[in-house]
């Protein structure tokens, strides 16, 4: 008689917790300034990971104030500001809503 070899079966599969699901989060807007080569400010403003968003101002290389303006989503939006090296305003320029 030959002997035969015992196979147990399985009756359940074994238990694995599904892994949990994770919020979506907007990544955190960071206040940056950026700067010309010669050290002078060039732009302040806020990063939402790598978009431009909020209030910019764009300045010359001598520190005055050249342009300011909002962004949304990276987009140019509302009137932006433009000035001449004394600070006068130059011209105010709407922005096309974004998409459109």
């Amino acid at each position: 008689m030959a002997t035969r070899k015992r196979t147990t079966k399985r009756t359940t599969r074994p238990t694995r917790r599904p892994a949990p699901k994770l919020k979506a989060r907007a990544p955190k807007t960071r206040a940056v300034e950026h700067f010309h080569r010669d050290g002078s400010l060039w732009a302040r403003g806020e990063l939402r990971g790598k978009v431009m968003v909020g209030a910019w101002e764009f300045f010359r290389k001598d520190g005055s104030r050249m342009r300011a303006g909002s962004f949304e989503d990276g987009f140019q939006v509302g009137d932006w500001t433009t000035y001449d090296a004394r600070g006068n305003v130059v011209k105010v320029t709407r922005m096309k809503e974004k998409g459109k």
